[in-house]
């Protein structure tokens, strides 16, 4: 499919919405399909920057596809079951869970629905305990803890160098306090909070510990299998219960995401027997397709940890020849050393000229999500980024500085 550039900008959607009487033929709505599918800016056409999620693998679409109608809460569906259990075994061997049983989490929705269940679980071991410490880099799903669960979120901001104090932590910390969220590889920046620290306060204090790993979590573990220097963010390290979205770096299809726990005994604390059907739910979804199990089966089974580990280094042998292309431009700054796939750009530090060269970026086609105060081009490195793809970017980037050093008068020193 080839690119396109914003086409959906000129669909009119205040149009009557009503289901028609008589329905449309199929030719007529495959048209229709493809004259949709036609406004957006495909994978492929090598101007995506800002996503964490990815092009799924052939043989995840083909898994996916294969299981997709089974449904998880029907007895009939042994073959999804099973590949459940070995995907919740597989990844607790990879964050160093003691539990192997299987029974120690799931696969989620997304990261979204593993955080709401961390602190659900944690919250029924924890009776009476309702206050969440959250740094104000962490996932907006923080939000969703208060109304959906009831809990008190609060924010600890964080440094100009969008680093954690772990003494700003340790000051809110009471007798009402459930957790605390941490991330390993924030949204911006990929900023990887400091687990052993954090677990620590945790020891101290006998609080729950989550770590927020969706974007991380098929990075760091396999770039430390490589032999890259990041810390442990897994259950060795104190970790209580994980998220993981094998929809991002695991290169499966959207609808994939993983709650793991340290035990099951946080699954039993959430589980319940359903009245009809009568089986013991498990989940806070109700019916559950087998597609993203099957997907994150199918990738664990076929890449391996040496799979994974060589995926994720290319993904920072990527990050490496941008950054060595951009030493050309010394007008282009960086909010901090980039320490996973994400680079956080900037015009000098300024601001309105950051959010200049975003804008002439984007006129060019680029998809790249800035960040605010400070205003910062956030650019990602993923599998569907290929070298000829970071040479464009380059080659705009290079233009956009030349547009604004001419407007401004400013010269390169």
């Amino acid at each position: 499919m080839s690119d396109s550039t914003d086409k959906g900008l000129e669909v009119d959607y205040t149009v009557d919405g009503a289901i028609s009487e008589m329905g449309m033929s199929l030719e007529e709505v495959t048209n229709e399909l493809d004259s949709r599918a036609a406004m957006d800016t495909t994978f492929d056409g090598g101007m995506i920057f800002n996503t964490e999620c990815c092009d799924p693998y052939p043989l995840a679409l083909k898994a996916h596809k294969m299981f997709m109608n089974r449904n998880m809460m029907k007895e009939q569906n042994q073959s999804v079951k099973g590949m459940e259990i070995e995907v919740i075994q597989m990844l607790s061997s990879v964050f160093g869970a003691n539990d192997h049983s299987g029974h120690n989490g799931y696969v989620a929705s997304c990261g979204t629905e593993a955080n709401i269940v961390a602190f659900w679980a944690a919250k029924r071991k924890n009776p009476g305990r309702n206050k969440v410490i959250v740094p104000s880099h962490a996932h907006y799903a923080k939000i969703k803890l208060e109304s959906i669960l009831g809990l008190e979120v609060q924010q600890v901001p964080v440094g100009k160098d969008f680093k954690l104090d772990i003494n700003l932590i340790e000051k809110l910390i009471d007798e009402n306090t459930l957790g605390i969220i941490a991330t390993t590889g924030t949204s911006l920046l990929g900023i990887i909070d400091p687990i052993s620290e954090l677990a620590k306060l945790k020891q101290k204090y006998d609080i729950h510990l989550h770590v927020d790993a969706a974007y991380g979590g098929f990075l760091i573990p396999f770039l430390r299998y490589k032999g890259y220097d990041l810390p442990d963010i897994g259950f060795k390290a104190g970790a209580d219960s994980i998220t993981l979205d094998p929809h991002k770096l695991g290169l499966c299809p959207l609808g994939a995401g993983v709650i793991l726990f340290s035990d099951s005994s946080y699954i039993d604390a959430i589980s319940y027997m359903a009245d009809f059907p009568k089986f013991k739910s498990i989940t806070l979804q109700g019916s559950r397709s087998g597609g993203p199990i099957a997907s994150t089966w199918a990738m664990l089974k076929h890449l391996g940890m040496e799979g994974y580990g060589r995926l994720a280094q290319s993904h920072m042998e990527k990050v490496d020849y941008f950054m060595q292309k951009l030493k050309g431009l010394p007008e282009i700054t960086y909010a901090t050393k980039p320490t996973l796939t994400v680079l956080g750009l900037m015009y000098k530090g300024d601001d309105s000229m950051t959010s200049e060269l975003h804008q002439y970026l984007t006129s060019k086609g680029f998809k790249i999500t800035p960040g605010n105060d400070p205003c910062i081009l956030r650019i990602i490195m993923h599998h569907h980024v290929k070298y000829n793809h970071i040479d464009n970017l380059f080659k705009h980037i290079k233009a956009g500085v030349a547009q604004l050093n001419n407007k401004y008068k400013r010269v390169a020193i």
